[in-house]
């Protein structure tokens, strides 16, 4: 059977605490929410201290669609890819041509080749490593993640996995919706990634 070997977990640089958070979306919302001192007692409520985003503050306004803020997650999300990676492989002594498969998740940016695939143009692993880019599968990604290198973990017990799981949020925030759920989604998520060593039994 296969098991976890290691796990790490990295955030862009740019913190912010909900104060600030909630200034922003003063800003944003201000004119145009029917009532923004209910949008504020609900971004106090929900106990977030802070989050990092993937941006400074001041970058997300000028940021005018799909195509920008899917740029910009693609600067910063193989830099962050790159260094929750190099963090995991560094916290366990291993080395990048020791692992076989690279498995990806994310739901909040697109980009062909894939993560994983520009990771390897970073970190020197092998040319014949393969590669699992998985996309859609939101909350569920990093399980679903996991459960596919077990899979293949079990067809190759003497092989080694990293599964790589990254969300930007604040790249996704629709500035025009004023629908609950984008709401509540402005209120909870920040960005930041994840790195799971997996190895086969053997």
């Amino acid at each position: 059977m296969s098991r976890i070997v290691a796990s790490r977990t990295c955030y862009p640089p740019h913190y912010y605490d909900q104060d600030q958070l909630i200034a922003a979306f003063r800003d944003v919302w201000g004119q145009r929410h029917f009532n923004v001192d209910r949008l504020e007692q609900f971004h106090r409520n929900v106990m977030v201290g802070g989050r990092h985003l993937a941006l400074p503050l001041e970058k997300y306004a000028a940021l005018k669609g799909f195509g920008d803020s899917n740029a910009a997650w693609l600067d910063a999300a193989v830099d962050l890819a790159e260094n929750t990676v190099q963090s995991l492989l560094d916290s366990v002594d291993a080395r990048p041509e020791e692992i076989q498969l690279l498995v990806s998740t994310t739901v909040t940016g697109i980009a062909v080749p894939s993560l994983e695939a520009r990771l390897m143009n970073r970190i020197a692993f092998q040319t014949d490593t393969r590669r699992m880019p998985l996309f859609g599968l939101g909350c569920l990604g990093g399980a679903a993640g996991i459960s596919r290198a077990a899979e293949y973990l079990r067809g190759h017990p003497d092989h080694a996995a990293i599964l790589i799981a990254l969300e930007f949020c604040s790249l996704t925030l629709q500035r025009e919706d004023l629908s609950i759920a984008n709401i509540v989604s402005s209120g909870l998520f920040g960005d930041g990634a994840a790195a799971v060593l997996l190895a086969g039994e053997k």
